[in-house]
């Protein structure tokens, strides 16, 4: 079973996860921080119990996406390939909510009312791990055949093999790119600017990979014609 070591490291990070959140009921006082707002602050605080969330989010998660990789490795045609594609995504993605989940959880254990007071602020972390995980994504992206699931997928680039081949080169390399300048930034920005940039450059590269992808599939079909 080729899959069987992703599966497991998969099941692994949901361990961990629940691990955290288990372990967190038994440390949190029964009130914590719960929601912080723009500037960082606490904004709402509640039951330690919503600390469950996101161990509880992981775990679905993790299910829902091995169960859908394994009927989607059925229906595409290199169906094995994107699915191993889709656990290396899913992976990817547990971790950071591992890490994550321990950053709120030492922020809670600490009654932190403001997370960019610490030396690792929200902002800072949050376009580093972001980063790795778009340059992780941007790596897998050539690789992934055209399927239902997974990739840079469009209208235009699921109606011919050649645009999605292209249209996915180009998205990675731009996913790749756009992950390193996230990571330096997150070493050279702090506070909600962090934030900020995130959002501006994921929604420049979406922008420019789908205005490629689009004019790669114009082209080729007048090419066609």
């Amino acid at each position: 079973m080729k899959n069987k070591k992703h599966i497991i490291f998969i099941g692994i990070l949901i361990s961990v996860s629940v691990i955290i959140g288990i372990v967190s009921m038994f440390i949190l006082p029964d009130i914590i921080p719960v929601h912080f707002g723009p500037d960082g602050s606490a904004d709402r605080y509640g039951s330690k119990f919503e600390a469950l969330i996101m161990p509880a989010v992981s775990l679905l998660m993790g299910i829902f996406l091995i169960v859908f990789g394994k009927i989607s490795s059925k229906k595409d045609n290199d169906g094995k390939n994107n699915e191993k594609a889709m656990y290396i995504t899913l992976e990817s993605v547990l971790s950071v909510l591992v890490a994550m989940n321990l950053y709120f959880l030492y922020a809670q254990y600490n009654n932190i009312e403001n997370l960019y007071s610490l030396k690792i602020n929200i902002g800072s972390l949050v376009l580093v791990l972001s980063g790795l995980l778009f340059i992780i994504t941007g790596n897998i992206m050539p690789k992934v055949k055209k399927n239902s699931v997974i990739g840079m997928r469009t209208p235009w680039t699921m109606k011919n093999d050649d645009v999605w081949k292209k249209s996915q080169r180009f998205s990675g390399f731009a996913f790749v790119i756009a992950g390193i300048i996230m990571v330096v930034c997150g070493f050279l920005v702090k506070g909600a600017a962090g934030l900020i940039i995130l959002l501006s450059i994921i929604a420049v590269t979406i922008i420019v990979s789908l205005i490629y992808t689009y004019r790669i599939s114009h082209e080729t079909n007048n090419d066609n014609t």
